[in-house]
């Protein structure tokens, strides 16, 4: 079920949301293949800056996940890989 391109479809929709509204910065995300509890892997992943700029570009994001809590909807990453990436850090003064 959760591999079908509907459901990864409201998946993505949903991840940027949080992550707009938690973060105030635009992401995009090309896609998504969720293993519950185990790891999310994301492709395409587009952060943009609040110029709008590229803060980060990455082909394939992955995160291991450690433990998840369904109640409070939290988990914990043990580990983040970034392949492919492009990172953009503006320091202003």
């Amino acid at each position: 079920m959760l591999h079908s391109p509907y459901v990864q479809t409201k998946l993505v929709n949903y991840l940027t949301y949080r992550i707009e509204q938690t973060t105030g910065v635009k992401m995009k995300i090309g896609g998504v293949d969720f293993r519950p509890v185990k790891s999310l892997v994301l492709n395409d992943v587009l952060v943009e800056d609040y110029r709008q700029d590229t803060l980060l570009y990455c082909k394939d994001l992955r995160v291991k996940i450690d433990s998840f809590q369904w109640t409070s909807q939290r988990f914990t990453v043990k580990d983040i890989t970034l392949k492919n990436a492009y990172f953009n850090l503006w320091i202003v003064r």
